[in-house]
């Protein structure tokens, strides 16, 4: 592999020092390989975890939860954004996938934006998601009452299980509907 794509959340911090981690430690041992993020977290921060160079691909692959502040889910606002988020869910996938071919990464590693994954999927690109959670089961949990959560966590599911394989750390979710 001489380069490596990793979509990182940008919703909190805990995904970039997951990332982060597992970015240096493999860099340690490759330093020859290429590294592009692909995440909407600022440069700065972004360079305070990461060792080496890297590209910065400034991308929204995800939000995670919508939140009043940083303990309390904002439920129905986060419904309502995934609603229109998978609305036009084809044409999301259609456009991040000619940016990933456009990128030509040998391997997409996403921390867990489920976007790029499906992407990945459709670009034809090897990809691995790693995470403790995903936002499939946050979301079930928030909004499976809504009239649109059958289509919106199908779309998600599928994007999850999409990647070549999922590395949950640990400790982690269940994730029931992996099987990968």
């Amino acid at each position: 592999m001489r380069h490596l794509l990793a979509a990182i959340s940008p919703h909190g911090f805990g995904h970039l020092a997951q990332s982060a981690a597992v970015l240096n430690a493999l860099r340690a041992r490759h330093p020859e390989l290429r590294l592009t993020i692909r995440s909407a977290l600022p440069r700065a921060v972004l360079e305070r975890r990461i060792d080496r160079p890297f590209d910065l691909q400034v991308a929204i692959d995800d939000f995670g939860m919508v939140q009043r502040d940083a303990l309390e889910v904002d439920a129905e606002a986060s419904a309502i954004r995934y609603a229109e988020w998978h609305r036009r869910w084809e044409q999301r996938v259609d456009r991040v996938a000619a940016e990933l071919r456009a990128a030509a990464p040998d391997l997409v590693m996403a921390d867990i934006p489920y976007l790029t994954l499906a992407a990945a999927e459709r670009a034809a690109i090897p990809s691995m998601a790693m995470c403790c959670l995903n936002w499939a089961d946050i979301y079930r949990h928030y909004c499976s009452h809504r009239p649109e959560a059958g289509t919106v966590l199908e779309q998600m599911e599928a994007a999850y299980n999409s990647a070549d394989v999922f590395l949950r750390t640990a400790p982690s979710m269940p994730m029931h509907f992996l099987d990968n």
